[in-house]
């Protein structure tokens, strides 16, 4: 399924599935420590940085947790949903790392992100594609956030490192 985000100001993100209707919402701070809020529906994630040294990242909905997302040095992100059984790997895609994917254990390509950066407005749109095929119902529809959220995420750790 191939989804459309709009960022608004560069913490707020809208995202709009093929029939251009909304599929979700992320607001986010990215100063330290990098916590996000999805909204899909009626229902509300909410990503946020746990244990003592705050490299894990949560993803709640109702205090429970859905998915725990960590680095990887190898892999990249490494995102591990609580109903799946192996984990998913979020990291760049080609020479130029452009594009981002996330894969399964198994080396199968699940999904892609590609930024689009406008000067007008200096603000990005991404174009997401996911293959739900193999996917349960609920990680298929917070997969093109966290994927959002990651490819973000990501930059964050990146810009710091420098």
């Amino acid at each position: 399924m191939h989804y459309t985000a709009n960022s608004q100001a560069g913490r707020r993100f809208e995202v709009y599935n093929d029939a251009n209707t909304p599929a979700g919402t992320m607001e986010c701070n990215f100063w330290w420590p990098a916590k996000a809020v999805i909204t899909i529906g009626d229902t509300v994630y909410r990503v946020a940085p746990a244990g003592f040294w705050q490299s894990t990242m949560q993803v709640t909905r109702n205090d429970s947790t859905i998915a725990e997302i960590k680095f990887s040095i190898s892999k990249g992100l490494r995102i591990h949903f609580s109903t799946a059984a192996t984990p998913y790997f979020f990291r760049h895609k080609g020479f130029w790392h452009t594009r981002y994917a996330i894969w399964d254990e198994y080396g199968q390509e699940i999904g892609v992100i590609e930024p689009h950066f406008h000067w007008k407005g200096l603000k990005y749109t991404y174009d997401i594609d996911v293959h739900t095929h193999t996917l349960d119902k609920e990680t298929a529809r917070l997969l093109p956030m966290l994927m959002l959220y990651c490819l973000r995420h990501t930059h964050r750790l990146a810009a710091g490192a420098q």
